[in-house]
């Protein structure tokens, strides 16, 4: 009886989300660190000013300007002031909750989200559908990602999920409004997909100018609620997004860090889910906007893209926000070609074996992997060894350019740093070694990229002074298969070495 109960509860979606959960928890909790600077430096540093471990001077240059929101500081520093009160306070346990409550919020709203779009997938397509939303092997990882870009695609994902609820008419324009409103603070480029959500709410749905009044006003008080967060964080009265605007598109800034041609995102596309997901990818939003131009969710994520291309300066995670939506673009074209050479059902057969043999192993093994490493290249993962393995010790660090786990680019990070740290040396070369370096009555410990080992004086200077490997950033078998699903080279894979 309880089994039957059991089993009529958990139907095929439940049985995924309870899956996903189990998955996104691992992830989480493995996926220490960031995957980018700005996901601790503009987040948890910033949170520090608040608390009072920060001083101004131990921030990035974007706090002084105020260009960054402040959603997510108070937010962070919210929840480490709760978790302070009951005596958490190791900076790797709080940042591992933080990630979990991201990964939980990403699993409710990817359910709500399904739930009310399933009917657009026919009955054939509807489990790969829950199946795809929640194990597309990028989305545990970025949905455990405390970051604006992953925020912001999560309040896309929810608005479009109470739209497509058909609640009262009273209410839903509020609703979406005030969800819209939310992402665009937590990432001021979600203006590229609200400002087509409203078009193609008048042009497309044909809603009244009453319904788009609604949402409009609701975006704009959501957008008063974040300057009056901005203005007491930033402690003067501010308006972060027009500072925003004002320092990386009229000043240009943003451009100091780098610039890419206008195909930027679409190579992106094709390359970062891996060439077996991107190429379908891609044709799948082209042979949607061609077949049903009408689709929001191909006006989402075209629109977003184009007007990211129109700024010089470019980065993977700017597209982090849509990749939500990919998952159902690509049933949804799916399911059309499906029906296009539905008389040819030898081919079906065979297409469905071929591409559902490549893509389980495939996405399967990119979803093992992105589980089980930590973000990027696992900086803080060696920062974490130090942690547990010297915590009552004296620590010496000597590091090489760029090899530095808590001062990678000229900025310190203080929210890690160790209290036991008495000293740290940064070498040119590790075949620079000399007696004269190491200090007595500590651990010295050295840390360097692999790409440091490129000299054999290195390796030789390690052996003379008694230097053993003791931890990598990530295993060997993973380090080999990175490069493909992370975009990223082994030869910054970080090394640990101690003395015998």
């Amino acid at each position: 009886m309880l089994r039957n109960i059991l089993f009529t509860f958990l139907n095929f979606h439940r049985k995924v989300f309870f899956f996903a959960v189990i998955i996104y928890s691992i992830t989480a909790y493995n996926s220490n660190g960031f995957f980018h600077a700005d996901e601790h430096y503009q987040i948890i540093e910033f949170a520090g000013i608040k608390s009072g471990t920060h001083t101004i001077s131990d921030l990035a240059w974007e706090y002084k300007e105020a260009i960054r929101p402040a959603i997510q500081p108070t937010l962070c520093y919210g929840l480490f002031s709760v978790l302070n009160t009951i005596d958490v306070t190791d900076p790797y346990s709080q940042t591992f909750i933080l990630r979990l409550l991201s990964g939980f919020l990403a699993l409710g709203i990817i359910y709500f989200f399904v739930e009310k779009t399933k009917n657009k997938i026919t009955e054939k397509f509807r489990k790969a559908y829950f199946f795809l939303s929640y194990f597309l092997w990028f989305i545990p990882f970025l949905s455990v990602r405390f970051t604006s870009e992953t925020w912001s695609g999560l309040m896309l994902l929810l608005a479009l999920g109470i739209y497509f609820k058909q609640q009262k008419e009273t209410f839903s324009p509020l609703l979406i409004g005030i969800v819209l409103g939310f992402s665009f603070l937590f990432r001021f480029q979600s203006a590229f997909f609200i400002l087509p959500i409203l078009l193609w709410l008048l042009a497309i749905e044909r809603k009244s100018i009453m319904y788009i009044i609604k949402v409009t006003a609701s975006i704009l008080l959501i957008i008063l609620f974040g300057i009056a967060i901005d203005s007491w964080f930033y402690e003067r009265l501010v308006f972060t997004a027009y500072n925003y605007f004002y320092q990386n598109i009229v000043l240009d800034v943003a451009s100091t860090f780098g610039t890419d041609p206008w195909n930027f995102y679409l190579i992106q596309l094709k390359n970062l889910p891996s060439l077996f997901i991107g190429i379908p990818l891609i044709a799948a939003i082209v042979f949607l906007f061609f077949k049903s131009p009408k689709n929001i969710f191909v006006w989402c994520i075209i629109s977003y893209i184009t007007f990211h291309s129109l700024i010089p300066h470019k980065e993977d995670r700017f597209i982090f926000p849509i990749a939500f939506l990919f998952p159902i673009v690509l049933i949804m074209a799916y399911q059309e070609i499906i029906k296009f050479i539905n008389q040819r059902k030898t081919i079906i057969t065979l297409f469905n074996y071929v591409f559902g043999l490549l893509f389980i192993s495939i996405n399967g093994l990119g979803l093992f992997i992105l589980a089980q490493k930590p973000a990027g290249l696992g900086r803080m993962e060696i920062t974490k060894y130090i942690h547990e393995k010297y915590n009552n010790k004296s620590i010496h660090l000597m590091t090489c350019i760029y090899s530095n786990p808590y001062n990678p680019w000229g900025l310190p990070m203080k929210f890690y740093t160790e209290k036991n740290m008495i000293q740290t040396s940064q070498l040119n070369s590790i075949a620079d070694m000399n007696d004269t370096l190491f200090v007595k009555n500590a651990d010295n410990i050295i840390v360097i990229r692999k790409v440091d080992l490129s000299d054999i004086d290195c390796q030789k200077a390690l052996d003379k002074y008694h230097f053993k490997l003791v931890k990598k950033s990530m295993p060997d078998w993973m380090e080999k298969v990175n490069s493909y699903y992370h975009g990223m080279e082994n030869s910054d894979v970080f090394l640990i070495y101690d003395q015998d």
